[in-house]
């Protein structure tokens, strides 16, 4: 029998305080940014999360660290309903 981690970590995160603003053709969300990864980004889920898994997404984060707001796409890789609830991209 083959043991297999429940830890999916593949890149070391780092916790960011910031805002990411979230949307696709129908729907616009804000988030708050938990960590970024050399994989991805986490975010807290929002009130109303109307994204689906494997969907392309576009974000637009700002924060503290960032001089100017960033404007990236992704897709939901994650949904995540138990603590700690959010969103991987």
């Amino acid at each position: 029998m083959k043991l297999v981690s429940q830890n999916t970590q593949l890149h070391r995160r780092v916790e960011v305080m910031g805002t990411a603003v979230v949307h696709d053709s129908r729907s616009v969300l804000s988030f708050e940014i938990v960590n970024l990864s050399m994989g991805g980004i986490f975010l807290s889920k929002g009130k109303d999360q109307v994204f689906k898994l494997g969907q392309l997404i576009f974000l637009t984060l700002t924060g503290s660290r960032f001089p100017e707001p960033i404007q990236v796409d992704g897709i939901v890789r994650r949904i995540q309903t138990k603590a700690p609830k959010g969103l991987a991209i």
